[in-house]
């Protein structure tokens, strides 16, 4: 399960939120499972972030980080 401190309304592109990654394949493979980070919001993938600010690794998907609830929000427009 996922959690976020973002407390505002809604979630959009290029919010930095702190999550606690999902345990998908992808992020196994990166050694992120489980852990909390932070994380920006892109359109269709997520940035994780390590604790300097840079990029963790290469961008995930919404699903991938654990937080696919998060993608209906920045995305309203997606059937």
């Amino acid at each position: 399960m996922s959690t976020t401190t973002h407390t505002a309304a809604g979630h959009k592109v290029g919010d930095v939120i702190t999550i606690t990654v999902g345990y998908s394949e992808a992020a196994c493979d990166i050694r992120a499972a489980g852990r909390t980070m932070q994380a920006r919001l892109h359109q269709h993938m997520v940035q994780l972030l390590d604790s300097d600010g840079g990029p963790y690794s290469a961008p995930i998907t919404y699903g991938e980080a654990g937080i696919a609830h998060i993608y209906r929000e920045v995305n309203p427009d997606t059937p």
